[in-house]
């Protein structure tokens, strides 16, 4: 989704693009969920505290793997070992941890079926808060997932990631108390241009230094939106650089997050992510685990308009809830189960 220019009479910019987005989101809301890969067992005891809800597919597609344990400490006070996640065969950290993406949170019905799709109430998303808390999930920042497949760095079971596209202004008004209501953090990917610019319905400066502030992650969703797929090396150089260093005069540190627009990339913009200093990326695609070897191709899970109870919240987003509790529940039995 792209913000409205007031320059050109508030007519909505790329419409055939909000079309693609929407055709998108709908389209990998209903791909099938794919085999996950191998999972480690750790090597050191642990103990469960309450039954298994399910158990990995084929324990004997589970190799061996040593895993060191952690103390730590969730929000709710209770006791929690963190997981160091050691490389596969390979030499690669992996570990499906679901990064859900939201855009707009509001309770004004949206204008259009594009708005429709990418749209959450303000109740819907306490609910999700408060559906992934009673499931046993920590939420994480992203910066935490990145170091613990780059760097090894502990990572507890069942760790969360939210994350908000755009810059929309309700995100501050809106999910940014409802988030500190439940004490989780989460990133926002700014597009820009809209910032800098003032338009109407965008975050100011103010906002994203307030952002900050208050403990969330600033990312780059490039300066202006556009689809990074055919542009020329320049345009797409100012589409990555030019975001980052506004975000970093802005605020002081620079972004190593980024949100491709729209979750497009292939190799020549993942390419040039690489060269303009980003750690890792996200793309809107759900399927398969968060790598090491490929940070600038995150997974991730577009939340829909509609997930507004339980069952649609689950009907959302549980496939993928669920592969990642199987193979929490190998790493760490006991531990992975709700």
């Amino acid at each position: 989704m792209f913000p409205t220019d007031p320059r050109a009479g508030a007519v909505p910019l790329r419409t055939a693009a909000l079309a693609t987005t929407v055709l998108m989101l709908v389209t990998i809301a209903h791909r099938p969920i794919p085999s996950p890969l191998p999972s480690p067992v750790p090597d050191v005891a642990t103990s469960a505290s309450i039954e298994p809800a399910r158990q990995p597919r084929s324990t004997s597609d589970v190799p061996t793997a040593a895993l060191a344990v952690h103390s730590g400490a969730v929000r709710s006070g209770r006791s929690l070992a963190k997981i160091v996640l050691a490389p596969d065969p390979d030499g690669i950290r992996r570990a499906p941890v679901p990064i859900l993406l939201y855009h707009h949170v509001t309770a004004d019905v949206p204008a259009t079926s594009a708005l429709r799709e990418t749209t959450v109430s303000p109740a819907a998303l306490e609910l999700h808060l408060t559906a992934l808390a009673r499931g046993g999930w920590t939420v994480v920042a992203l910066d935490a997932v990145v170091d613990a497949l780059a760097l090894g760095t502990p990572l507890p079971p069942k760790a969360v990631v939210l994350t908000f596209d755009d810059g929309w202004r309700d995100q501050f008004d809106i999910a940014l108390p409802i988030l500190e209501r439940h004490g989780v953090t989460a990133t926002f990917f700014l597009t820009t241009e809209p910032v800098e610019a003032g338009w109407i319905g965008s975050l100011d400066w103010d906002h994203v230094t307030a952002l900050v502030e208050r403990g969330m992650t600033i990312g780059a969703h490039t300066r202006t939106h556009r689809d990074l797929i055919g542009l020329s090396d320049a345009a797409l150089a100012d589409e990555l650089t030019a975001s980052a260093d506004v975000i970093a005069a802005r605020t002081g540190t620079r972004p190593r997050l980024l949100a491709y627009p729209y979750g497009n990339f292939d190799d020549r913009v993942r390419a040039a992510a690489a060269a303009a200093g980003y750690a890792a990326a996200v793309t809107a695609n759900p399927d398969g685990y968060a790598a090491g070897a490929a940070l600038l191709a995150l997974p991730r899970i577009a939340v829909r308009g509609g997930c507004d109870t339980a069952a649609a919240f689950e009907g959302c987003v549980g496939a993928w809830l669920g592969e990642a509790e199987g193979w929490w529940e190998a790493v760490a039995p006991g531990r992975g189960s709700r």
